[in-house]
C-alpha cells in the first residue's frame, strides 16, 4: 500500500501495525519484523497519540515509543514527525533534533 501524507511527500510502503481503541501506526515494511515483537497500544501525550509498548527488563517495567525505536533516537534528543502525524512512524519522517532545535523550528507558537 502506498501512502501520500503532505504535497510533496514521497509515496513510500507502508506497513501497518494496530493498536488498541482503533488506532493504527504507520511503519516502514523493513521494521515490521522488529516492531511485531511487542504489544503496541495508543497512548495520548501533550495532546497527541503515540505507539507505545511496556518493556520490562532487569524487573523494571519501562515504556518505548515507536517512533524512537524506529529513528534510533538517542538519550536527550527528540524524534520529530515531519508531518505532523505522530502515529506515522517511517524512517523518512522522523528527524532526531536536541531540544533547542525542535523549540526553534518547531514550536507553533
Amino acid at each position: 500500500m502506498l501512502v501520500k501524507t503532505k504535497p510533496g511527500f514521497p509515496y513510500t510502503p507502508i506497513a501497518r501495525i494496530p493498536l488498541q481503541r482503533g488506532f493504527v501506526a504507520f511503519c516502514d515494511p523493513k521494521w515490521l519484523p522488529v516492531l511485531k515483537k511487542f504489544h503496541w497500544y495508543a497512548k495520548k501525550s501533550r495532546g497527541k497519540w503515540y505507539a507505545c509498548s511496556k518493556v520490562t527488563k532487569y524487573g523494571k517495567v519501562s515504556f518505548i515509543r515507536m517512533h524512537r525505536c524506529v529513528a534510533n533516537t538517542p538519550a536527550g534528543m527528540i524524534a520529530h514527525h515531519l508531518n505532523n502525524n505522530s502515529l506515522d512512524c517511517r524512517s523518512l519522517n522522523l528527524l532526531n533534533v536536541t531540544k533547542f532545535e525542535h523549540a526553534k523550528y518547531f514550536s507553533y507558537r
